[in-house]
Order: structure tokens, then C-alpha cells, then sequence
């Protein structure tokens, strides 16, 4: 079964997402930039970065292994705003592991751009069973 590393390293020119008059932030904080974190999701199985707070151009550098039943493999990344109560969706990019590589993809949420990289690589043999003989 193909495997493949899935990253979210780092993202740019991200909306403002947090508003003081929603709620969204604290009056202390007083500041409306977004805590975006992002979500990668592959083969059944997903993974999350932290909140990276104050910041519309965040660097998680998150890197994740999926096993992929089928090839090629759809992986979704999504970046989201943290706030106090639920969370913002800024923007998703959907790929297939069959576009290796790291690049810039734009958000489909209409702003800013996510660094991705994906590499589809065959995990090591298992190790031979040892006889009982």
C-alpha cells in the first residue's frame, strides 16, 4: 500500500478573521489577527498543527504520514481561525498525492495561500517471519 508525508508548512496573506464586536477575541488582547491553525486529512486519518496566534503569515511546518488505499490519494488541507467559541474555516486546498511536490496553492476561501508539500513514498518491508523449526 503507497504511503505518503503530507505538509502544511506555512501560509501568507491570510484575512483578518478575529473581530472584537463578534466575540471572536478578547477586549485584552486588542488585536484582531487571526490564530489560524491548519487540519491535513488523507486516507481516513487526519492531523493538526497549534494555533499559531496574532498572525495572517503563520509557519507550522506540520508534516504527516497517511497510508492510502487507493492511488492516487486525495489529501485536504484547511487552514482555520481559533476563537474563543468555535473556530473559522479560512480557506481549504484539495490535492492528489499524485501532484507531488511543495509549492504555493491558494486557499479556496478567496484569500491568502497555503505552502504545501506532499511526497508519495513505499513504506519498508515487513521483517521475515522467523521460523519455529
Amino acid at each position: 500500500m503507497p504511503a505518503l508525508l503530507a505538509c502544511g508548512l506555512s501560509a501568507r496573506d491570510l484575512p483578518h478573521k478575529d473581530h472584537v464586536w463578534t466575540g471572536d477575541v478578547s477586549i485584552l488582547d486588542g488585536d484582531t489577527r487571526s490564530d489560524p491553525w491548519v487540519k491535513i486529512e488523507a486516507g481516513g486519518s487526519h492531523c493538526q498543527s497549534d494555533p499559531i496566534h496574532n498572525t495572517e503569515d503563520p509557519e507550522w511546518t506540520l508534516c504527516c504520514s497517511f497510508g492510502c488505499a487507493t492511488s492516487p490519494c486525495t489529501v485536504v488541507f484547511t487552514v482555520y481561525d481559533k476563537d474563543l467559541i468555535g473556530d473559522d474555516t479560512i480557506g481549504t486546498v484539495q490535492l492528489s498525492s499524485d501532484q507531488p511536490g511543495e509549492r504555493w496553492e491558494a486557499l479556496d476561501g478567496g484569500e491568502g495561500e497555503l505552502r504545501v508539500s506532499i511526497t508519495v513514498y513505499l513504506p519498508p518491508p515487513s521483517p521475515p517471519v522467523p521460523s519455529l523449526s
